[in-house]
């Protein structure tokens, strides 16, 4: 007998066939009766006849005639055929079949040689899923007896779910004759586990694997019906207690396993599956505060501000680095953060702004670490020049004195306004708005002047905003009725319960921010909300225009209603509804004076021209100097002069000092007892002839030792003095010695 060359190829699908392939019993047998073959002289009287005992044979051939001839199965599937190729080619010859549900546990088949040529076989058993094998195995027989049959069987398998089963020859025939025919037959499948398959094994999408980022991922399992538990915890999964029902996809943040069964009716549990997701995420770094406001302070000190930092995955410290022309400027409390297990959290940094002197600074904050894309802030500071303090005057004489004060940071020089004081007549014909406050933050208020002479109550005046040209009256969160009585010269201020403590300190009302509440809402405004003042129900007095949503325009500045400060100048004495008039068309015609943002130094109070007391500029004033003292002279004799101080740098222009005073000396007599001043048990005594009359004491040096005002009749004071004192009763000055 001519030895066995290669088939070309086998494909054996099984179909739910009658007998021993379509029973899915627990165990299946191949009985004897397919243990003789009948001999085949030709291949077609195989094909045709099917001179094999038993059914659903399969026969395959090799060589170059019979090409393709079909085989029908004798079972429940009469579509599955069985193919023969030319065993030259490179064609595989296909037999398709429907998938077998529920498993298989073993496969036994039987299978021979048909025709006398043929003597050896070699072929693969192998089991698919999905396209994939799952189990194969290579059977080798090269000693055959034409006729016989042979079993191969398979046991312990452990396979679940839908397969396919397919048997391919590894050894086609290069024979030109019809040679190397095997036969298959009798093939029985046993289903996995006593009457029940398992569940199909549960997959995950995106496959398990190492990612950068965060992933989503769901599971699903192919068997109809069926409920998938799972753990993120490494355990394993059940139903009964430890597992979660899966329902929507997985957020996975860091590196986790998964694990996950399923379970359906009429099914085992499936096995377990399980996948594992490694998360390299990069270093990131945050900082809470998007944008930091604008940095104020007077040159030569300094204002502070926060940031939070934090910071995930870091593998080297956070570096903070501050760049830009005005770099300087600012300064940071630690410029390096060191993480803890790659994490930095809620690291509050103080950022300083020092400015040296005054203008506008800018700079930018940069924080970075290896392999986090940076994160940057922009800082920006405005800086104004100190209100000046003033020292005693020195050098008092009779027609000349030297007015003192303290260096003011940045300044570059000095303008010193002096001037006597009278009573003037004039008052003013109702209540105004004498200062406007918009500055940083929440830093809004608004201070209404009265200067009509008499006290005025305050229950028949409304405040009220009109809210980006929305007119007067939107809603009554923006209508602030005023209550109690305003003295004759005195403010009534009112301001933002998030304003400054230095605002609210001086304010006679706070507003809470409310939706709801009466008034709520009046000191929110911005640049471009008008503010109106009501008399019984009238418009007496306004700051902008009420039916415009434009940024309010003062003096001819656009920007001045946004984060300045306007004060009513001196020189208005009367409130007015006429919007054009009161702002002006220039610093010249405007009734209000511009500040820098968060200048509070007129809060609180307010000078009206010819009200009140008058201030009457000396020859000369305002002075201007690079010193820090000034000597004036051609004074008149035995008069109190007053004098302020401003610091100056370019356009930049300080408060004004507090006011100070100094009295040039008169003339002195010997005679202790002239109008009553004289010396007594280690006290000064004044005798006035009536209340209110200035009281002050100077030292030989001319040094201001007391000022006060006198009550009628007899005044005891205490010097911390002694020796030669000049006290200045009125226009009348006596020199004492104080034992």
């Amino acid at each position: 007998m001519k030895k066995l060359t290669f088939l070309k190829s086998l494909l054996l699908a099984i179909g739910l066939l009658a007998g021993n392939i379509g029973a899915w019993a627990q165990t299946c047998d191949i009985s004897d009766d397919f243990t003789t073959l009948t001999a085949s002289t030709s291949y077609a009287s195989v094909e045709t006849t099917a001179h094999w005992k038993g059914t659903n044979t399969a026969v395959l051939q090799g060589g170059t005639t019979n090409s393709n001839p079909t085989f029908t199965f004798i079972g429940s599937d009469a579509t599955t055929k069985a193919l023969c190729i030319n065993g030259k080619t490179t064609a595989v010859g296909v037999i398709t079949s429907p998938t077998l549900s529920g498993g298989c546990s073993s496969i036994s088949f039987k299978y021979g040689h048909p025709y006398s040529e043929a003597n050896g076989a070699k072929f693969t058993v192998e089991i698919k899923q999905n396209g994939t094998t799952v189990w194969s195995e290579q059977v080798v027989n090269t000693s055959m007896t034409l006729n016989t049959a042979y079993t191969y069987s398979k046991t312990g398998l452990t396979i679940t779910g839908d397969f396919t089963l397919v048997i391919t020859n590894n050894s086609p025939s290069n024979s030109t004759s019809n040679k190397d025919r095997v036969a298959i037959w009798g093939i029985c499948i046993s289903k996995y586990s006593g009457g029940t398959s398992p569940a199909a094994t549960p997959t995950f999408s995106p496959a398990a694997g190492t990612y950068t980022s965060e992933q989503s991922v769901t599971i699903s399992c192919t068997t109809e019906g069926a409920s998938i538990y799972y753990t993120t915890d490494g355990t394993d999964p059940n139903n009964t207690g430890n597992g979660t029902l899966y329902s929507t996809p997985i957020s996975v943040t860091s590196t986790t396993t998964i694990k996950a069964i399923a379970y359906a009716s009429g099914y085992d549990p499936s096995a377990i599956a399980s996948a594992t997701y490694t998360i390299n995420t990069a270093p990131t770094i945050t900082v809470t505060e998007v944008t930091l406001p604008a940095f104020s302070a007077t040159a030569g000190s300094s204002q502070d501000q926060t940031i939070t930092v934090n910071g995930t995955n870091l593998t080297g410290n956070i570096t903070l680095a501050l760049s830009g022309t005005d770099a300087a400027a600012f300064s940071l409390s630690e410029s390096s953060i060191t993480p803890t297990a790659g994490s930095v959290t809620d690291k509050v940094i103080t950022i300083t702004y020092t400015p040296p002197a005054p203008g506008s600074h800018s700079a930018t904050l940069t924080l970075s670490s290896s392999g986090a894309t940076d994160v940057t802030r922009d800082l920006t500071g405005t800086a104004t020049l100190a209100k000046p303090t003033v020292n005693t005057a020195s050098n008092i004489g009779k027609t000349a004195l030297t007015l003192n004060w303290n260096a003011v940071t940045g300044a570059t020089s000095y303008e010193v306004n002096v001037y006597t004081k009278t009573t003037g007549t004039v008052t003013a014909t109702d209540l105004f708005i004498s200062e406007y406050g918009e500055g940083s933050s929440n830093n809004k208020y608004i201070e209404i002047f009265n200067g009509t002479g008499a006290n005025v109550d305050l229950s028949n005046y409304v405040l009220k905003q009109a809210y980006n040209g929305g007119g007067w009256d939107v809603d009554i969160t923006r209508s602030l009725p005023l209550t109690g009585t305003l003295s004759n010269g005195s403010v009534y201020v009112i301001a933002n319960d998030g304003a400054s403590e230095t605002v609210k300190a001086k304010a006679n009302l706070i507003v809470p921010y409310s939706t709801t509440e009466q008034g709520g809402r009046v000191v929110t405004f911005t640049g471009n909300d008008a503010i109106g003042l009501f008399k019984n129900g009238s418009l007496i007095d306004l700051f902008g225009n009420p039916l415009s949503n434009a940024d309010i325009s003062v003096a001819g500045y656009t920007t001045w209603a946004s984060d300045h400060t306007l004060v009513r100048k001196s020189s208005v004495t009367s409130p007015t509804s006429d919007w054009s008039l009161s702002s002006g068309t220039d610093e010249t015609t405007s009734q209000w004076l511009g500040y820098a943002s968060d200048t509070w130094t007129y809060l609180g109070s307010h000078t009206m021209d010819g009200a009140g007391t008058i201030n009457n500029p000396i020859s000369g004033s305002p002075f201007t100097t690079t010193e820090t003292s000034l000597q004036v002279s051609s004074l008149t004799a035995a008069t109190t002069y007053y004098y302020t101080v401003t610091a100056k740098n370019g356009s930049y222009v300080s408060p004004a000092s507090d006011e100070a005073s100094a009295s040039t000396l008169g003339t002195a007599t010997p005679n202790v007892s002239v109008q009553g001043i004289f010396a007594r048990n280690g006290k000064v005594i004044v005798t006035a002839p009536a209340a209110g009359e200035s009281i002050e004491i100077f030292n030989a040096v001319g040094q201001r030792l007391v000022s006060k005002l006198s009550t009628a009749g007899e005044n005891e004071i205490a010097v911390p003095a002694k020796g030669i004192l000049l006290v200045k009763a009125g226009s009348q000055v006596t020199k004492v010695m104080m034992p």
